[in-house]
């Protein structure tokens, strides 16, 4: 990820999360600058060129804001960044427009050599589910989603963690 499309600009390495429009409320992660993800404004994301209107919109968390050399989070807020292919280091980038800033919350979503988020609606949806369940009848609201999982991909095991242990595992 850099601020320019000149591929001799720093490129920071960030994890790129597939997410969907309830994701930030799902999650509890607050938008502390520019707006949500929302429908009215046709935020999703496509591989397809011919389906996308324009640079997809993103949200970036803090610590990628501070990376990219903003100083808060609302410097960052309707500017245009680049993806840059890994692969590639002639690449300009993919073209995306900041939208928003999130929180550098819990859940932590990072990959290898990476400890910043850029957030895309996918039109799929996320690409690992993430269920907020209320506290009074955990077991119930388990075995329903246990349920629901078998009827959607019956032979593709539930592999099932919560964010709480892998928060305390980091």
């Amino acid at each position: 990820m850099r601020r320019s499309s000149d591929p001799r600009a720093a490129t920071m390495v960030t994890m790129m999360n597939f997410v969907f429009y309830d994701f930030f409320q799902t999650t509890g992660i607050k938008i502390v600058a520019g707006r949500n993800f929302d429908r009215q404004h046709a935020d999703e994301f496509s591989w397809d060129p011919s389906k996308q209107r324009g640079a997809p919109s993103v949200i970036i968390d803090r610590a990628l804001t501070a990376q990219l050399g903003w100083s808060n989070p609302e410097q960052a807020v309707d500017h245009t960044i680049f993806m840059a292919s890994p692969w590639d280091p002639n690449d300009p980038g993919h073209a995306v427009h900041v939208i928003g800033v999130a929180e550098n919350g819990y859940p932590r979503l990072v990959g290898p050599n990476a400890d910043s988020n850029l957030y895309l609606v996918n039109s799929l949806g996320a690409s690992v589910p993430y269920i907020r369940i209320a506290r009074e009848d955990i077991p119930a609201a388990l075995a329903h989603i246990d349920a629901i999982w078998k009827t959607l991909v019956p032979k593709v095991p539930m592999r099932r963690s919560f964010s709480d242990e892998l928060f305390i595992s980091v």
